[in-house]
């Protein structure tokens, strides 16, 4: 990401860098099977979340599990 390579400079005025990462993480609707705000905002914590766990500056995209049809057997 290219908000890693910028120089920013150290909170406490000194000369060094400080070395800036983003995470996010996301959720849309309809796809996230939401039924309100508050579980969407759950969804995209989650996958915040996941996008810190897997080493940071990144994105995750919440990906709902999607039910797989039962295929019946047939004589």
């Amino acid at each position: 990401m290219a908000i890693d390579g910028l120089r920013i400079e150290s909170p406490d005025g000194g000369d060094r860098a400080v070395q800036v990462t983003i995470s996010a993480g996301v959720a849309s609707y309809p796809s996230a099977g939401a039924t309100d705000g508050l579980v969407l905002l759950d969804r995209a914590d989650a996958a915040l979340y996941r996008a810190k766990r897997a080493g940071r500056n990144r994105v995750e995209i919440d990906q709902p599990q999607v039910d797989t049809p039962v295929r019946q057997q047939t004589d």
